[in-house]
């Protein structure tokens, strides 16, 4: 056994080796042209791929065992080593692993295997094993693939299989059906359809006007005799709004958890994936219980935890109705959740069914208005003061002392999940309150009765920027932040420090109106007759994208601005700055400074004007690299460029394809000449009102992180 996992270990390190080695050979080549090498690799991945790990998968299929144990613990190299018969199932669930870990990590895996074999045969995995493990491995690998199916895939064959996920999910929901399924495979095939109608593929319109008909459908439903309605539509029904959100994701074999460490010293969550569930513990109303056992994702070690212990991952959330591809999908299915919270009235019906249906519309609400774009089509819709006032609860008795905010821009999205766990709390208990108002929950435990305060900041980040580039804003969400540092490497704060960093003639002094810092630069010398003083950001680097800054001279004076790149080191010589050696490139406002300083006239034969603004830019795309500058928001020109001859054709690339760039001011300093070392750096584009933040360019200011927790709408 000891032989066999090595073997396997070394089997697996060849293949995720090849796998990187494709993938840099493919980046260099998008440089250098096609190369030999790249294509050895391309044959030996089809090899092991094609051959190898499908006619092996085919094989162990034929000779599969029954497998005893319904965990995931056989996922995990510990339980491979463990000393035991040969076991198919094991084997299977190895390739697997493997194979889900190169089709998620890497691109060309997923772009040549989605093909008809290796989906054909992941069914039929699915369909023939008994291991609960290995059909959740092959749906996870299915969820990858399906979205890169080539256009000539046999359309009826995804059309059936969509059809028949939508038609599970809804049935392991419907309280009519007794057939149900494991809900972890429920769960993934949620998954499977969200994913498919979030990305822009040849069954994304199918399967989302496949979704939007059966939420409609239920226009047509008579609500006091819900088992009249056919089955299939029914389900449809309810798969739709649980894709949409519509049900609380339970703690499954294979879902994703943040662990909350028992060391309260460590405040850092860990990534893990459950790997077994203990059904009695489970059941168990011990608060000592610990029923889930789960492998970090980092040490690959497994330990028990209790319920309270983890925070369940959500691994794809539901789709943005605003991007679906179908024309008034948006509007069809908010009408549609709109018209079910309003008409199913829990007081005067008693059904559980209806109630089960409430609370997962209610569910559904919650989770797509997490985006701008429906939030602010909710907010047009006439329904939209109804459901805020459903979200929140008030005492009939008590209703001279309750008060409900007018102003519905103050209600959130957390009253919409409390008025849910009411509905839900409910459920469990098999019964109906009866609602003393017509559109107000009776609730005496106060869920609601917190303090609702209107956040002008988040009022500020929902309402048009008022920033001068509409696509920069002073506040982003985490995603937006990771978006918009995509090229930007180092240090998120900017900080201005002097090159030699000991130089302690310079003096750095607060400036900016929106954004203050640190950023002016006033130097008083009267030692020598000249001299220069070079200023960069600390830390900052960036190796892909377009990006922008400005300087302006309060007092006018002799600057040269412009970019560098590493090997730049003004502390060789006093005289030595920006634009005097291969590694940088700069601008003085009349000349082109570059390569060893050589000059080229390109404005005019002035130094800086009093409150002069010039604005920098840098286009970093390889062999395209370019460098542009503006005066007072007037566009210059290009003044350098790596490839073109139409302006001053440089090398820009003095490290390679991979150079990074940073800016950096160098200031002339004249003996006797007052105020020719001030000037202050803008980074921000709120402050750049003088010389604005071009269209496509990003600022090196960081947006900062705002926290967007609970928020429904927030209009100014």
């Amino acid at each position: 056994m000891n032989m066999k996992f090595t073997a396997f270990n070394w089997f697996r390190l060849v293949v995720l080796k090849l796998c990187e080695n494709i993938e840099l050979e493919e980046l260099r080549n998008m440089h250098f042209g096609n190369r030999k090498f790249h294509h050895i690799l391309e044959q030996q991945c089809n090899l092991i791929f094609n051959k190898l790990i499908l006619t092996e998968l085919k094989q162990l299929q034929q000779n599969q065992l029954t497998c005893e144990d319904l965990s995931l613990k056989n996922v995990s190299f510990r339980y491979f080593v463990r000393p035991s018969k040969f076991n198919v199932d094991v084997c299977i669930d190895r390739y697997l692993m493997l194979l889900l870990r190169c089709i998620h990590l890497y691109d060309h895996i997923r772009l040549n295997y989605a093909t008809m074999d290796y989906i054909e045969q992941l069914f039929n995995l699915y369909h023939t094993s008994q291991s609960l493990g290995t059909r959740l491995l092959t749906l996870k690998i299915l969820r990858d693939l399906l979205i890169y199916l080539s256009d000539d895939t046999n359309r009826s064959f995804i059309e059936n299989l969509l059809t028949k996920i939508l038609f599970s999910i809804g049935q392991n929901f419907n309280l009519l059906e007794t057939e149900k399924i494991d809900l972890d495979i429920i769960i993934e095939f949620i998954y499977i359809y969200r994913t498919i109608i979030s990305y822009n593929t040849p069954w994304q319109k199918f399967a989302t006007k496949l979704l939007v008909d059966a939420i409609k459908s239920c226009m047509n439903f008579n609500f006091t005799a819900l088992e009249m309605v056919e089955l299939q539509q029914m389900n449809f029904f309810l798969a739709s709004i649980c894709i949409l959100g519509g049900y609380v994701r339970p703690y499954c074999l294979g879902s994703t958890v943040e662990v909350y460490p028992t060391n309260t010293d460590i405040q850092e969550l860990q990534s893990a994936i459950i790997i077994e569930i203990n059904m009695d513990a489970l059941e168990s109303d011990s608060s000592d219980v610990k029923p889930y056992l789960v492998q970090y994702a980092t040490t690959n070690q497994t330990e028990w935890v209790s319920s309270n212990q983890i925070r369940i991952i959500v691994d794809v959330q539901p789709p943005n109705l605003s991007l679906l591809p179908i024309d008034n999908a948006v509007h069809t299915i908010l009408d549609t959740l709109g018209f079910l919270v309003q008409t199913i009235d829990v007081s005067t019906i008693d059904s559980l069914i209806l109630l089960d249906i409430k609370c997962r519309v209610v569910k559904a609400l919650y989770d797509v208005l997490s985006y701008k774009q429906v939030i602010e089509i909710f907010m047009e819709k006439p329904y939209a003061s109804i459901i805020a006032k459903l979200s929140t609860s008030m005492d009939y008795f008590d209703s001279i002392r309750s008060i409900i905010p007018n102003d519905l821009r103050l209600f959130n999205q957390l009253h919409l999940e409390q008025y849910y766990l009411s509905l839900d709390r409910f459920v469990r208990k098999n019964q109906i309150v009866e609602n003393k108002l017509d559109i107000i929950i009776h609730n005496k435990n106060g869920w609601n009765q917190m303090k609702i305060i209107h956040d002008s900041i988040i009022s500020q980040y929902l309402s048009e920027t008022s920033s001068i580039d509409q696509n920069w804003k002073p506040m982003a969400s985490k995603s937006e932040i990771k978006s918009y540092k995509k090229g930007r490497l180092g240090n998120d704060d900017i900080q201005i420090i002097s090159v030699p960093v000991n130089d302690n003639k310079a003096v750095l002094e607060e400036c900016g109106i929106k954004h203050k810092f640190k950023g002016r630069v006033n130097i008083n010398d009267d030692i020598g007759n000249f001299r220069r003083r070079t200023f960069i950001p600390d830390s900052i680097e960036l190796n892909e994208g377009k990006w922008y800054f400005c300087v302006r001279f309060p007092l006018g004076g002799a600057a040269v601005i412009g970019w560098a790149t590493k090997g730049f080191n003004p502390s060789l010589h006093d005289s030595y700055g920006v634009g005097d050696d291969e590694y940088s490139w700069g601008f003085d406002g009349a000349s082109a400074v570059y390569d060893r300083n050589r000059h080229r006239i390109f404005h005019r034969r002035n130094s800086w004007d009093v409150d002069a603004v010039c604005g920098c830019g840098i286009e970093i795309d390889g062999t395209n690299t370019n460098i542009k500058y503006w005066l007072n928001g007037k566009f210059l020109g290009t003044v350098y460029s790596h490839s073109e001859n139409k302006t001053i054709k440089t090398n820009l690339l003095p490290n390679g394809i991979f150079a990074t760039y940073f800016p950096a001011v160098t200031v002339k300093l004249y003996r006797n000449v007052a105020n020719t070392g001030v000037f202050e750096f803008i980074f921000s584009p709120e402050d750049m009102t003088e010389c604005p933040l071009p269209k496509g360019y990003k600022s090196l200011l960081m947006p900062k992180l705002l926290t967007m927790e609970n928020v429904l709408v927030a209009y100014p």
